[in-house]
């Protein structure tokens, strides 16, 4: 066993996170890092005696790590491994490195939610602890332990200036929490809500007069035309506007009735049009994603790449037909493969949303999402830009990533003001500036992007760079729930038990959180546990809570574990189980994302005489 610390190190014990058949490359990585002054910690040589059981030191030695320290090999596989990395993941707080083996398979063997995670790469070095790889791997472990103690000097600053009380109040006025930046906390979006845009009512309003349910739009096959209508229409358009100015500016030169006749007479590029008209509900095409799907695989026979690239993200996110993979790699390479740069930015995206395209391995859909962005198209930009800036499954280059998402930015991409807003509200790359991050989700909101809007509503709830206004954070809120955002219902449904910016309606927030429920929200679940608990906004059902509290705490939701922590001491609807009680109580305190949690856990644990030790100590 080698010296773990040294006697000046404040800073809490990297985590190494391992295959027990890989332990002497461990044991070789853990020496070289201890040698630069960084004390590590793994498992297989760390299993003495101890007072809690295993576990729950395991878990106490992840949850105190700056960071985790994921070595990855042909041996990588099992739920321990995995277990530990989705925790690390989740947290934010997680590096890969490969020492054996292939770094496309292993990337490929890991489950979805790491692909976006940058993977050092030591496997061609003779030993893991030199050449490039390991100079890179100690840099980037030095800068997150740089980050580790100057979030520790801000807890400790506001520790000193309020300590809170022994538990947690029933209703906080001002919610103490750290900035919710939605790309650090939110799971993984669907290749649909990476795409997803408003149509702002005015585009909707514009018609030819008549209500759209006295149209006759047809299907029906009509003789071909004599020349194809001329759409107004450059192959840049095609190639790079997203799809609301593309119909904006097919609209502004033909009548829409007229170009669904061309439609209805085999004109491809004209079918593409109605295809994506009724997938936004443009007037007078009625939104109905059956119907646009069977425009698009028109347009598709007919080898318009633009359709064949949307059909393919409509299957794929499970919107029309039958989920196919074979046939969403057809389409998506296919489209790919023409000079059609959005073509090839939707054949990246899929990859990097989850879907495992067949032909298409990780690295090469950054290749192409790179490709993209150099043609031109600022979809591609902004998503290659926010890899750079993250360095989500490339190496970070904040200063290249910033720029390029200033340029996409400044191109009309909302999606690309929604990340610019957290490169300052994080301080990636900038200073941090509250008032310049509000200024970017304005204007990702007034974009149509989801993600902005969602962090436009959270500011002017807790008074983020602009003047608090519940009653303004509850309209924002209710505008991106009614979209579909399960944050915003949450946080909407908070406001009404709380009675924020309007009279408390606990029934409408269970209403809300049962949506949210329904895709898999965590944190709705923890919630809506403890209103079925009390018997608040709907009829009390201990069952139903417990099952709630338990799917929320499989995710290490911090207030579903401090519920049911008090449930197992109390044996209230639960065998008592003084033991289980103390692990959830310990869970919860590492899991917390407020003082007011971690100090409430602690304390509990102090009076069930099982203290906890904090960082540091």
């Amino acid at each position: 066993m080698g010296d773990n610390s040294k006697a000046t190190q404040k800073v809490p014990e990297v985590f190494i996170s391992h295959s027990s058949r890989d332990v002497n490359a461990v044991r070789e990585i853990a020496k070289g890092l201890n040698d630069q002054g960084i004390a590590t910690w793994y498992s297989t040589d760390h299993q003495g005696p101890s007072t809690r059981k295993f576990t729950d030191n395991l878990a106490e030695k992840h949850a105190l790590s700056p960071f985790v320290l994921g070595v990855l090999s042909k041996n990588s596989e099992g739920r321990w491994v995995e277990g530990e990395l989705s925790r690390a993941l989740r947290h934010q707080k997680l590096m890969l490195v490969a020492i054996d083996g292939d770094i496309e398979t292993i990337r490929d063997n890991l489950p979805m939610n790491f692909e976006l995670e940058h993977i050092e790469d030591l496997i061609h070095e003779k030993s893991p602890v030199q050449g490039k790889g390991w100079q890179k791997l100690v840099d980037e472990a030095r800068n997150e332990i740089a980050k580790w103690i100057e979030r520790n000097r801000e807890l400790s600053a506001a520790d000193a200036r309020d300590e809170p009380g022994d538990d947690l109040t029933e209703k906080q006025k001002e919610p103490s929490e750290p900035a919710i930046f939605s790309a650090k906390y939110r799971k993984r979006e669907g290749i649909a809500s990476i795409l997803e845009k408003t149509v702002p009512a005015s585009a909707k309003e514009q018609s030819s007069g008549m209500p759209p349910d006295t149209l006759c739009l047809s299907e029906e096959a009509l003789p071909a035309r004599d020349k194809p209508l001329e759409l107004g229409l450059a192959t840049r358009d095609w190639c790079c506007l997203n799809t609301l100015p593309l119909l904006e500016k097919a609209l502004a030169a033909n009548e829409a009735l007229t170009i669904h006749e061309a439609a209805r007479a085999g004109q491809g590029d004209a079918q593409a049009i109605v295809g994506l008209a009724h997938m936004l509900g443009l007037d007078p095409f009625a939104e109905d994603i059956e119907l646009a799907g069977r425009w698009l695989q028109k347009a598709s026979n007919a080898d318009v790449a633009r359709a064949m690239a949307e059909l393919a993200v409509l299957i794929a996110s499970k919107k029309f037909g039958k989920f196919d993979l074979e046939r969403i790699d057809t389409l998506s390479a296919k489209a790919a493969l023409t000079d059609c740069p959005r073509a090839k930015t939707y054949r990246a995206l899929l990859r990097f949303s989850g879907t495992r395209l067949p032909t298409l391995s990780f690295n090469e859909s950054l290749k192409l999402l790179e490709t993209a962005h150099k043609e031109g198209d600022p979809l591609a930009s902004t998503h290659f830009g926010w890899s750079l800036l993250r360095g989500r499954g490339i190496r970070r280059d904040t200063r290249r990533g910033l720029t390029i998402l200033q340029d996409a930015a400044n191109a009309g991409e909302a999606r690309a003001c929604s990340y610019l807003g957290i490169a300052y509200g994080e301080g990636r790359g900038v200073e941090r500036d509250p008032e310049r991050a509000v200024h970017w989700f304005k204007r990702a909101k007034s974009g149509g992007d989801l993600l902005g809007e969602f962090q436009y509503a959270w500011s002017h709830e807790v008074g983020y760079g602009t003047a608090r206004d519940a009653r303004e954070a509850q309209r924002l809120y209710r505008d991106a729930a009614d979209r579909g955002d399960e944050r915003a219902m949450v946080r909407l449904a908070q406001m009404l038990l709380d009675g924020r910016g309007s009279v408390a309606d606990p029934a409408k927030a269970v209403e809300l959180l049962k949506q949210a429920v329904t895709q898999d929200d965590a944190d709705a679940r923890a919630v809506l546990g403890e209103l079925y608990l009390e018997g608040r906004g709907t009829e009390r059902d201990i069952k139903k809570a417990v099952e709630l509290l338990e799917d929320a705490s499989e995710d290490d939701q911090p207030r579903a574990l401090w519920t049911l922590g008090k449930l197992y001491e109390a044996g209230s609807g639960v065998t008592r189980d003084r033991e289980g009680a103390e692990s959830l109580f310990r869970r919860a305190a590492f899991s917390a994302t407020d003082r007011e949690m971690f100090y409430a856990a602690k304390r509990r644990l102090d009076l069930m005489g099982a203290p906890l030790r904090k960082p540091g100590s």
